[in-house]
């Protein structure tokens, strides 16, 4: 590997791991405790489908 391709190769992982970072913290900020609870039935009438029974055998 040239002295080119080390130089690319380790600012693109420096960047690569900070843009990680970045996204980390704003889910750590905004998203962690957000606790939306998910109702099957309201998610079924919202996407225009029939709520299903899960584990019922017919």
């Amino acid at each position: 590997m040239s002295q080119d391709e080390h130089h690319l190769v380790r600012h693109l992982t420096i960047v690569v791991l900070l843009k990680l970072i970045v996204l980390i913290t704003l889910w750590w900020v905004f998203v962690r405790d957000a606790g939306e609870s998910v109702d099957s039935a309201r998610v079924a009438e919202r996407i225009g489908g029939a709520a299903s029974s899960q584990g019922v055998s017919k």
